[in-house]
């Protein structure tokens, strides 16, 4: 059985922004379409929100949570939740990427890429030891900030799937 994580990530991916929150019809219906294809007796999915316009845990709104999961008909039991930036952050400080001194640099509004940890790589980054020791078989990063689509290959058939909503 092949084991996968997906991270969605929800501004200009699913919807325009937090504060616009117009779906993105047409990257909805090919990411929708595309989780249906990676459940069946051969293959199993995780999925998670994968967001930085959310700063903190805090800051989730769980009733738009719902309605995206709703949306791309993500059964309950394969939602595991959202990571904010400041799981990000964390993840990073923790790993001895980010030091502590730039923790609340990291923790503005585009401070992640400044410091040259942008969102996908840092996803790349976090990614990595799952593939490495083979906790996984796949971690997909869906995001409108992937350019282009790719994939990362380990020695242990694990990898990692970069890939833009529109490439789908």
């Amino acid at each position: 059985m092949k084991f996968r994580w997906i991270y969605i990530d929800i501004e200009e991916t699913l919807i325009k922004s937090l504060q616009i929150r117009e779906f993105l019809e047409e990257n909805c219906e090919k990411i929708k379409k595309f989780l249906k294809q990676l459940n069946d007796d051969e293959n199993y999915y995780l999925a998670h929100i994968f967001t930085w316009g959310w700063k903190t845990h805090d800051d989730i709104d769980y009733s738009l949570v719902k309605t995206l999961t709703n949306k791309l008909e993500i059964p309950e039991e394969q939602f595991t939740g959202v990571f904010t930036k400041s799981d990000s952050v964390t993840v990073a400080r923790n790993v001895g990427w980010l030091k502590d001194e730039h923790v609340e640099k990291a923790m503005s509004y585009m401070g992640m890429g400044s410091l040259g940890l942008g969102k996908v790589k840092m996803f790349c980054k976090y990614a990595q030891p799952f593939c490495i020791n083979h906790c996984v078989s796949e971690l997909i990063l869906i995001d409108d900030l992937v350019k282009p689509s790719s994939e990362i290959r380990y020695p242990t058939d694990s990898k990692i799937r970069l890939i833009n909503p529109k490439d789908l």
